[in-house]
């Protein structure tokens, strides 16, 4: 948690106060108007693909010595990401935040209380969130 947190912190000051930061910001909400004003996005693009690969790199890295991996956990772990983002707002970025925390909890919580239906609880809860309150958690509605 606490190297998660690190990263949080340092990507939300790298996309709030660096140049690069906010030209990535630009580039990913209006590409034409980013290109205008002389921000090369294809480097923009290059750069946060390796970005994201970094951060998949350390997440696979932080996730190994907890679960069993295999060849197929990738999509069961990403369509829990995807939970947790829809959860708190998708956009949000503290939101994800407390989607994933959320999430685990009750997920854990849920596999002590229905054992062995871990996956169905987490998409339970979404399907609830999202009849509840389509735009998550924190989302703006």
């Amino acid at each position: 948690m606490g190297v998660a947190g690190i990263i949080m912190i340092c990507l939300s000051i790298f996309f709030r106060r660096t140049v690069m930061g906010k030209a990535m910001r630009a580039c990913s909400i209006n590409r034409e108007a980013a290109h205008i004003v002389g921000i090369d996005v294809d480097r923009m693009s290059l750069l946060s693909f390796g970005l994201s690969a970094l951060m998949g790199a350390v997440a696979g890295i932080m996730v190994t010595p907890t679960t069993q991996i295999s060849w197929s956990r990738g999509t069961e772990l990403g369509l829990k990401g995807f939970c947790a983002v829809i959860l708190g707002g998708l956009g949000s970025g503290p939101g994800a935040i407390l989607g994933g925390i959320s999430l685990g909890i009750l997920e854990t919580f849920g596999n002590i209380v229905f054992s062995g239906y871990k996956d169905a609880i987490a998409f339970s809860i979404l399907l609830i969130v999202l009849y509840l309150r389509p735009q998550g958690i924190i989302g703006r509605g």
